[in-house]
């Protein structure tokens, strides 16, 4: 069991390594550009996802087409919650933007409450309503007097939360339903058509990738390759994990992000502060512990 919740615990680290990626992406190489580029590359990378899974598995046709339609949106529901994110991450800490994806859960109830008639036990609202204060804490901005939110960030990730919370909720149902690789390969399928709608039709979206394509080709890509790299390794010990596990045990433990977020901040603004910069005042690592500590303990609530 031991071995199994420390290897539960790399899933929550790598993802939060790929927020810090996501952030330093955005600081190097897109600056001044429109954060709809950077979305391309991750629908276009979708798209290659699931021809992989088509070449090892071609029976995808399972699901139906009204079902496959419905599992393509979501890919592309899933693709396009990362706009608000690349939005609220360009202009923020990713310690602080990645934080807020913690109410993904709390979405995730309230959808299945009102779509699946699922009823919320009191731990449940318990947990939700600790998981929102900390996000508005976390938001809080210290650096102006008075009591000031960063609305805008806690919006944007509001936002891309429940786009994410949706997207789980509708894939689960169908999944559950058909078949898992049918269903994560019209999924990925939606991902990529959404990238290439926007190439097509977002006119500045399409000459800002192209002109980072041509100005830092191979930079762009291996820093975005590597990113990507840990989303689906991170994917993958959830996935196996997952099965081992009860639910309630990964959920807890993916609440570690925020934690494993603020701490690569610190490494990186300390020794390697080319890659990024934390504000470290003591203000700032006050207000960041205590929210993320209301947070996780909103999170254990949720689950327990």
């Amino acid at each position: 069991m031991s071995n199994l919740i420390f290897l539960a615990l790399l899933s929550p680290a790598l993802w939060a390594a790929s927020n810090h990626v996501d952030k330093y992406i955005l600081s190097k190489y897109f600056k001044n550009v429109a954060v709809g580029s950077q979305v391309i590359f991750t629908g276009l990378i979708g798209l290659l996802a699931g021809i992989i899974i088509l070449l090892i598995y071609q029976n995808v046709w399972v699901l139906g087409l009204s079902n496959s339609i419905l599992v393509a949106f979501t890919g592309a529901l899933l693709v396009a919650a990362y706009i608000p994110y690349i939005y609220a991450i360009n202009n923020d800490e990713a310690s602080t933007v990645a934080t807020l994806y913690q109410m993904i859960p709390v979405f995730l109830f309230i959808l299945a409450y009102i779509f699946r008639g699922e009823s919320l036990t009191a731990s449940q609202m318990t947990g939700s309503l600790l998981v929102v204060l900390g996000a508005i804490g976390i938001s809080l901005d210290l650096t102006k007097q008075g009591l000031n939110i960063k609305s805008k960030t806690l919006l944007l990730m509001s936002l891309s939360s429940l786009m994410i919370a949706t997207n789980f909720l509708i894939f689960k149902i169908v999944a559950l339903k058909t078949s898992y690789w049918a269903s994560s390969f019209w999924e990925y399928m939606g991902a990529g058509l959404f990238a290439v709608l926007l190439l097509v039709f977002a006119g500045s979206y399409r000459r800002q990738f192209f002109s980072v394509i041509r100005s830092n080709a191979k930079a762009v890509l291996s820093v975005n390759v590597l990113g990507e790299a840990m989303n689906v390794g991170a994917k993958l010990v959830a996935t196996f994990v997952g099965m081992t596990l009860p639910l309630a045990i990964v959920s807890v433990l993916n609440g570690f992000q925020p934690v494993f977020l603020f701490a690569y901040g610190v490494i990186i603004t300390l020794f390697l502060p080319k890659l990024g910069k934390e504000n470290l005042s003591s203000k700032q690592v006050v207000q960041k512990v205590l929210a993320i500590a209301i947070i996780f303990i909103g999170t254990f609530v949720l689950f327990k």
